[in-house]
């Protein structure tokens, strides 16, 4: 007999009418009756029991309630442990081991059967993961290795698969619901294959592979040790860095760090300019001076610190660069830098206002402009700066023909789709995000969503980011596309991609060597580093898989090109980062750049590319606030990336006159 696909959602009938309904699918299904029989008998039973509540269920598909009825098989071999859920048509009553009744009407517990480990019907998805899990009888923990695999009714589009599962998984550890204990985690399994939510699948095996105990200090949530002066001595390290070349008041640094302790701050900020990594600047003058503070730049090439525009007008008019590179964090800066050839960096320094900082030099026969803007993001002074920052640099050079955004940013998990599953170090290009392989201006390269509402209510999280009213409300996103005008940028970068890695593999292990004696570290972080782990609540970790390669693939770092996307109205939510990720097909997010590309196509800059080595799983940024999570990952994921955009700049014309100019 087919499994009949569900059509009409029955969550409009009273729970009591919904249990009732199952019971009497259950009974039917042993009358061995066709769907259409049994839905038939399931609608005159209701109708018989609940005469004054026929409105309820008036177009309600009946045959709907046989996919009610869902079995749980269990088996063991060696130390694994197997839970099959299957929605049955046709259970074996020898086999029936227990009958759900109440809130679990419809639920079956078959005995525990060892000829499942001869089944030969291969799942179709499979998602892997490892979780710490509470016995409420032993009060103990252990960590467990879980697989699910999914199966699916026929005809059912590779996509939607896709989706399902991975909601599926998603909703099972969602953080308001999710089981610490194992009863309750099978129990939450079951109620959701028996929900209307999931239509499409048919049967989800568990595979239980028990963990050592050692392995469960991974799974242990991370405390931050360390002495809080040392905390407070980063977060102020990382604050000044963001912001460089301005300066920052003590105001500004008590307000960013969210720190108050004003004699805790001044005590680390002497120990940061006694190391030398900071300089005291006089910002007001008088009989009180005012003192505010600037990230030192420690750096072995020439710098020059100018002042006035007249200055920064003749170098604009002697060096005439062509290509510019925009960085935001210092290590981006440095990264790019450390591979740029016949360097000067020059320095415009404001007490008030933005200062600039530039470097010029050659990438090859391509002369070359990089600039860090100070704090890109999420305040609204922040982005002001960050604009007009662009807009006085296009304005200044007016020989810059093409723009590389190059940094660090996020990847977005696809834990089934390896090809689209960025690791940490690897590289995502900006592309259409519907066909990389057709550049089209009317696709967009790059999203911002400025704002999530519900269409009937108020989409924002509570304290904890959670938007549990997402799955009975419709979201709406509210956002702004950008793509280049010209396409140019990517067709070299594509060039590169055909190339092989050997075409700029190397360039990373130049930069490397350039910066061995930095402050910052830029070596590769082991490999065990990259986890992909899922909060869920205070309390529970959940360690998802990388998918696997589907066969032989270059070394890593690898690139992929495809959409990406930023907002603080989705970064800053689980829930929504994950939503609008699937509905605008992402491969990343970065920090909020949307003005500085409104800039660009404003300044008629119609040529540029967003080159984002991958950091972390967020956008690129994670732990960058104090006492954050590590950012081990960012100098060398910026290191990757500046390598990439090198090798890049190295395919392209000198442009030394108008002639090669691609507006």
């Amino acid at each position: 007999m087919p499994h009949q696909k569900a059509v009409v959602k029955t969550t409009d009938m009273p729970d009591d009418m919904q249990q009732f309904a199952v019971e009497v699918a259950f009974a039917a299904i042993k009358t061995g009756a066709d769907n259409q029989g049994i839905a038939s008998y399931i609608r005159d039973a209701v109708r018989h029991e609940y005469p004054g509540n026929w409105h309820c269920i008036v177009g309600t598909n009946f045959g709907r309630m046989v996919g009610r009825v869902v079995t749980m098989t269990p088996r063991t071999e060696g130390k694994v442990k197997t839970i099959q859920v299957v929605r049955d048509l046709s259970p074996d009553p020898s086999e029936v081991y227990h009958k759900g009744g109440g809130h679990l009407n419809g639920i079956i517990v078959n005995k525990e059967n060892s000829n499942l480990c001869n089944d030969s019907e291969t799942q179709e998805i499979q998602l892997e993961f490892t979780c710490l899990m509470h016995n409420s009888r032993t009060e103990e923990g252990h960590a467990e290795n879980r697989r699910l695999k999914f199966w699916f009714i026929e005809d059912t589009d590779h996509n939607r698969k896709l989706h399902d599962s991975y909601d599926f998984f998603k909703d099972l550890v969602n953080q308001e619901t999710f089981p610490k204990d194992y009863v309750g985690f099978i129990k939450r399994m079951l109620k959701l294959l028996q929900s209307d939510r999931y239509p499409n699948l048919r049967r989800v095996d568990l595979d239980i592979v028990p963990l050592e105990p050692c392995s469960q200090d991974a799974f242990v949530p991370e405390v931050d040790q360390r002495p809080v002066e040392l905390v407070v001595r980063e977060g102020l390290l990382r604050t000044l860095e963001d912001a460089y070349p301005n300066v920052l008041s003590m105001d500004d640094l008590i307000r960013l760090t969210n720190h108050d302790d004003t004699g805790l701050l001044v005590k680390q900020l002497k120990e940061l300019e006694t190391t030398n990594f900071i300089q005291p600047v006089c910002i007001e003058s008088g009989s009180e001076k005012k003192w505010g503070y600037r990230r030192k730049l420690n750096v072995l090439h020439k710098v020059e610190v100018i002042a006035g525009a007249a200055k920064l007008k003749s170098i604009s008019d002697e060096q005439k660069p062509t290509v510019a590179i925009i960085t935001n964090l210092l290590c981006e800066k440095l990264a790019v830098d450390s591979l740029i050839e016949r360097k000067t960096t020059y320095i415009r320094y404001e007490t008030k206002g933005d200062s600039n900082v530039y470097t010029i030099g050659y990438i090859g026969s391509v002369k070359v402009i990089s600039v860090k803007l100070p704090m890109v993001g999420w305040e609204r002074q922040a982005k002001i700066s960050s604009s007009g920052i662009v807009t006085r640099l296009l304005g200044t050079f007016q020989t810059i023909q093409h723009v590389i955004l190059c940094g660090v940013g996020g990847g977005v998990p696809h834990v089934y789709e390896f090809k689209k599953h960025s690791r940490l170090g690897d590289i995502v290009v900006s592309a259409p995000s519907e066909d990389s392989s057709c550049p089209d201006s009317s696709q967009p390269w790059y999203i911002f969503c400025e704002a999530v509402d519900y269409v009937n209510g108020n989409a924002s999280p509570n304290a904890d980011g959670d938007t549990s009213q997402q799955k009975q409300q419709e979201v709406a996103f509210t956002h702004k596309k950008f793509a280049p005008k010209n396409p140019i940028l990517l067709t070299y970068a594509k060039a590169l991609l055909e190339a092989g890695p050997t075409s700029w593999h190397p360039i990373i292990e130049e930069g490397l060597n350039n910066l061995k004696d930095h402050e910052f570290n830029f070596n590769r972080p082991p490999a065990e580093t990259d986890k992909l782990k899922i909060q869920i609540g205070d309390e529970m970790i959940v360690d998802v898989k990388h998918p696997e390669p589907p066969g032989e693939v270059p070394p890593p770092p690898l690139v992929r090109l495809g959409c990406i996307g930023s907002g603080h109205a989705v970064t800053q939510c689980q829930s929504f980062r994950d939503l609008f990720a699937v509905n605008q097909n992402l491969l990343a997010y970065d920090t909020e750049f949307d003005q500085v590309l409104a800039s660009l196509l404003g300044n008629g800059v119609g040529s540029f590319l967003i080159i984002r080595g991958i950091a972390d799983y967020a956008e690129g940024r994670q732990g960058t606030d104090a006492g954050g999570a590590s950012t081990s990952w960012q100098p060398y994921s910026a290191l990757t990336a500046a390598a990439f955009t090198r090798a890049l700049v190295l395919k392209l014309p000198s442009m030394e006159s108008p002639s090669h100019f691609v507006s």
